[in-house]
């Protein structure tokens, strides 16, 4: 099986991005998707990343938002299996034949989730399930597309993309992983989750505290995209409730910015990344 890296980076940052690639392997090959910056010239660090190597190819992005990013790279991957990567993870020497092994385990799987793990303490990025699953409608609200391993005919066939109107270098910050899953999922997608570690991610905070409204609208319009009008409520209440403790704004404002973005309409959310 061709397994094809799908490595997402911005700016001056993709002078870190050599800790992504491994030992040359016949069967694994790296997408690149660099979001450059207009004033500056990144050739002389494009081409010592590259020296050496005929496994990686390398694509220039002159925008915004990793959610294009990602769209970018699947548009251009190639090979039978890709990995959504980031440029600061650092991958574990067997990721290869673990991730093979896994899709040759499950057949009718079309995606796989991992697990990442801490670096340098190696405690696991975060809670996980001890066992092995398929994955629904909750459970991708908890998944980081680094975990991510799809069957790249599977993900063609179903024509889902990153919404690109969330996540990174949005005003609409975060919460693209679970919408794009989302959207797999109701197509049909089968997405299952594997208890084996494929990498490494420095240390992060302890802790998520909600500091600014526009990390609450964006998960207010995730919630009615993934659940609908009914539900979509339901769960903004629940996750209000849950994170109390965690919202920085004041209490009522938190609670009034997710339902703000939970009845922001597409034109509004495009005018909203606009300004």
């Amino acid at each position: 099986m061709i397994l094809n890296v799908l490595i997402s980076t911005y700016g001056s940052r993709i002078s870190a991005v050599k800790s992504v690639f491994r030992e040359q392997n016949d069967n694994v090959f790296y997408t690149l998707v660099h979001q450059c910056e207009l004033n500056n010239d990144y050739s002389e660090t494009v081409r010592d990343i590259m020296k050496g190597r005929n496994d990686i190819t390398y694509y220039p992005l002159y925008n915004k938002g990793l959610s294009k990013s990602r769209n970018k790279a699947i548009s251009v991957a190639f090979g039978d299996i890709c990995l959504v990567m980031d440029d600061d993870v650092t991958l574990v020497s067997d990721f290869y034949n673990i991730i093979v092994k896994s899709f040759n385990e499950q057949p009718n799987a079309d995606a796989i989730t991992f697990q990442i793990s801490e670096h340098p303490s190696g405690r696991l990025l975060k809670d996980y399930p001890l066992k092995a699953q398929s994955h629904n409608l909750k459970s991708i609200l908890k998944v980081g597309s680094i975990e991510f391993a799809f069957r790249l005919k599977s993900i063609l066939k179903a024509e889902i993309v990153f919404p690109e109107y969330l996540g990174a270098g949005t005003n609409l910050p975060a919460c693209e992983e679970p919408v794009f899953l989302s959207k797999l999922i109701k197509s049909g997608v089968k997405i299952f989750y594997q208890p084996i570690i494929i990498a490494h991610h420095p240390m992060l905070s302890s802790g998520k505290v909600f500091k600014v409204e526009n990390t609450l609208l964006c998960r207010g319009v995730a919630f009615r995209e993934i659940y609908g009008k009914i539900f979509g409520l339901a769960a903004i209440c629940y996750f209000y409730v849950r994170n109390f403790d965690k919202f920085e704004l004041h209490d009522k404002y938190a609670f009034i910015s997710l339902l703000k973005g939970y009845f922001m309409s597409q034109v509004e959310r495009d005018k909203f990344n606009d300004d």
